[in-house]
C-alpha cells in the first residue's frame, strides 16, 4: 500500500485539525481536505484514503503535497478559475450592448419585436464572424444587465370594450 507522508506538520495536530474542521463545517470541500490530512497523519496510505473517501489518488496526493508545502492554509486556499477569455473584444461587446438595447426590428436584424438567443447569435456571427453558443450569449447578455423574459401576446382582434380589468 502506497504511503503518503506528512513531512512538515506546520504545528498542526489531530486536535487542531478537528477544531479547524468545526470552523469549516459549512464548507464540505474544506472538511474533506482536512479529513484527508487527518487520515494521513494517522498513518493511512493514499490508496486507503482514496478507497474510504472515494476520491482519486491524484487529488489525495495533491492535498498532502500542498499541506507539506504550506500547511493547512495552503490546502484550504481557494483560487477561483477565471474561465476561458471572452470571444468578443470590448468594442464588439459595446456594439452588442447598443444593438441589444433596441428591438431587433429597430436594429435591422430581424422582423420580430422580441430578442431571442438564436437571433443574437446570428447577428454576432454576421457582424463579427464569431460563433458563440446560445448559452454563452445568454450568459453574456445577463452580465450586460439584461434578462430574458417570455413575451406577452396581444390579440389583434381583441375587443377592449368587452374586456374588464381584474384587480
Amino acid at each position: 500500500m502506497q504511503k503518503a507522508e506528512i513531512t512538515n506538520t506546520h504545528g498542526e495536530t489531530i486536535d487542531s485539525l478537528k477544531k479547524a474542521k468545526t470552523t469549516h463545517q459549512n464548507i464540505p470541500k474544506a472538511q474533506t481536505k482536512i479529513t484527508v490530512i487527518m487520515m494521513c497523519m494517522d498513518g493511512h496510505g493514499v490508496l486507503e484514503i482514496t478507497r474510504i473517501l472515494k476520491m482519486s489518488n491524484t487529488t489525495v496526493g495533491n492535498y498532502i503535497k500542498r499541506f507539506n508545502r504550506g500547511g493547512l492554509n495552503e490546502v484550504l486556499d481557494y483560487v477561483k478559475a477565471s474561465g476561458a477569455p471572452c470571444k468578443l473584444s470590448e468594442e464588439e461587446r459595446k456594439i452588442c450592448f447598443e444593438v441589444f438595447q433596441r428591438s431587433p426590428k429597430d436594429a435591422g436584424i430581424g422582423v420580430s419585436e422580441n430578442r431571442t438567443s438564436p437571433l443574437m447569435q446570428e447577428f454576432i456571427e454576421n457582424e463579427f464572424g464569431k460563433r458563440l453558443t446560445t448559452t454563452g450569449i445568454q450568459k453574456m447578455v445577463h452580465r450586460m444587465g439584461f434578462s430574458f423574459t417570455r413575451p406577452t401576446y396581444t390579440l389583434a382582434r381583441a375587443d377592449k370594450k368587452n374586456q374588464r380589468v381584474r384587480g
